[in-house]
């Protein structure tokens, strides 16, 4: 990868079809020190190419490390993943997409606060790729979507 901070040792992948293109794609996101700061850089494999794309924008997001697995969550032609928002005060948690026709990033917010007490065990999850939820051990259920 052509970014030049230090890689600080996470990935996170995802893969996923293009109905844009009619391929399929491999997302893959990577934590690097930049001064001090973490950034998130995502590229596309695209396997019709066979090629590697870098997406240029760093993003402020770290994955968080009790979550049972790095690999995104197909759900409406996006990959998602639960990470950190870093900068903000209490390094919230965001879902971090990424919409593979777009290959963009977006945030989708949520509250936390009936989770507090449940923050490290929480997993990002689908149901039947249609909606995403988030859980914990205990069965508590937030869904997501329409």
């Amino acid at each position: 990868m052509p970014f030049q901070g230090k890689r600080c040792g996470e990935e996170l992948y995802g893969f996923g079809f293009d109905d844009s293109i009619d391929d399929y794609k491999v997302v893959c996101g990577e934590m690097y020190r930049d001064n001090g700061d973490v950034v998130t850089v995502f590229s596309v494999y695209t396997l019709k190419t066979g090629y590697w794309r870098v997406i240029e924008k760093q993003f402020p997001y770290r994955y968080a490390r009790c979550r049972l697995s790095y690999s995104g969550i197909l759900v409406n032609g996006a990959l998602h993943w639960l990470m950190h928002r870093l900068g903000s005060p209490d390094r919230s948690l965001v879902i971090v997409s990424f919409l593979l026709a777009e290959e963009e990033v977006r945030e989708i917010p949520f509250r936390l606060s009936h989770f507090a007490p449940f923050h490290d065990t929480m997993v990002l999850g689908a149901f039947r790729e249609e909606r995403l939820f988030i859980t914990h051990h205990q069965d508590t259920v937030m869904t997501f979507g329409s």
